[in-house]
């Protein structure tokens, strides 16, 4: 999470929004805002999130996911740990490319 901090605040300048997604069971969902406090996590996190969720998604039950949009679209995906520099090179490959409608 410090990671995507740093990319949160790298990217965005150029309005590029890192969204966090929170499985929580509605009995923990208390326990979200510690956490993120403890963690110092500065960009936004979706509470409420469902397993059906994040199949829909294209993920399987794993955390952490990665979902890279563009213009709204998935246009690639990260389950598990990811390497900082590659999701930069991505970010950058698609910052670089006009948007499609």
């Amino acid at each position: 999470m410090p990671v995507v901090n740093q990319l949160s605040d790298r990217y965005e300048k150029v309005g590029v929004r890192f969204i966090g997604v929170s499985v929580d069971e509605p009995s923990t969902e208390n326990q979200i805002e510690e956490f993120t406090q403890q963690l110092s996590i500065r960009y936004e996190v979706w509470r409420g999130a469902t397993a059906a969720d994040m199949d829909q998604m294209g993920f399987p039950f794993a955390i952490p996911s990665t979902a890279i949009l563009q213009n709204g679209r998935i246009v690639d995906r990260v389950t598990g740990d990811f390497k900082q520099e590659r999701l930069m090179r991505k970010i950058d490959e698609l910052l670089a490319k006009p948007l499609r409608p």
